[in-house]
């Protein structure tokens, strides 16, 4: 493949691209929405991935409708990613790869989320991901 120039460095996004985090969110989203007894459409859970809380909080306010407890509700559903990311989330395939390549060629590479460093900090550092950056661009930044 023939690119127009030089490549100079590489920006990752995390969530699905890193890790398969966006697997577990939809996984617990399902979990809780089922134990309160909610009807909660994948298309839904797709419309929430990479969004602020403040745009979530908006979208579940309107599929569930004005009383639903959406705090209360994204408690229990971070409290459940929380414990399922703490037992360990999983790589995506070929990225371990493309860090080699890259390490090879010399090029730098970051991370864009809009996750919170600490975030960042818990799913990549236990693993030695985290290390394989030189920056970080975080929703804090």
């Amino acid at each position: 493949m023939q690119l127009p120039r030089p490549v100079a460095g590489v920006v990752f996004d995390m969530d699905g691209l890193l890790i398969d985090t966006e697997a577990v969110w939809r996984d617990v989203q399902l979990a809780e929405a089922e134990a309160q007894g909610l009807d909660l459409p994948l298309a839904v859970i797709e419309s929430l991935i990479g969004q602020r809380w403040q745009v979530n909080h908006r979208i579940l306010q309107g599929h569930f409708g004005p009383a639903f407890d959406v705090e209360g509700f994204i408690a229990a559903v971070s409290r459940r990613h929380a414990a399922t990311c703490r037992a360990g989330v999983a790589v995506k395939t070929g990225v371990i790869e493309l860090l080699d390549l890259l390490d090879a060629l010399g090029l730098p590479r970051a991370i864009a989320t809009s996750s919170d460093r600490r975030v960042v900090a818990e799913r990549l550092g236990p693993g030695g991901l985290l290390q394989r950056f030189h920056a970080v661009i975080t929703n804090e930044d």
